[in-house]
């Protein structure tokens, strides 16, 4: 099933928000034939959403979340200038938390990576 069926699948089914992610994003921690070899970029998965939601006039109505390989500002920027309505951004963002608290620690003793983070950007007020 392509991102597009499945939009509308979701839709029919109801969803208020529908949030597509990216073969970009995570920690690549799996096997080496799925990174390689299954999803679609985040961006080209974005532009399938928002035809779907297009296809069933239901854009500004159903909320779209992009996730996966979020990594910076211009990420953001392209992808609200895509269509998303919102941008969750994760595992980037806990990386740079990382390697800021890691420069700050002696190198003998290393944090537990303990930090949890999740942020988002969006075009609609709360």
């Amino acid at each position: 099933m392509c991102i597009r069926d499945s939009v509308k699948l979701a839709v029919h089914a109801g969803a208020d928000v529908v949030v597509v992610d990216g073969m970009q994003g995570g920690t690549a921690a799996t096997q080496t034939v799925f990174i390689e070899h299954v999803g679609i970029p985040t961006l080209a998965a974005l532009r399938q959403a928002v035809d779907a939601l297009e296809d069933l006039n239901m854009r500004g109505t159903v909320q779209l979340i992009i996730s996966g390989g979020i990594r910076s500002g211009a990420d953001v920027a392209k992808a609200l200038a895509m269509g998303a309505d919102a941008v969750a951004i994760g595992q980037g963002a806990v990386s740079y938390t990382h390697l800021d608290v890691y420069k700050r620690q002696d190198s003998d003793s290393r944090p537990s990576p303990t930090i949890s983070s999740a942020a988002c950007c969006s075009t609609r007020a709360p």
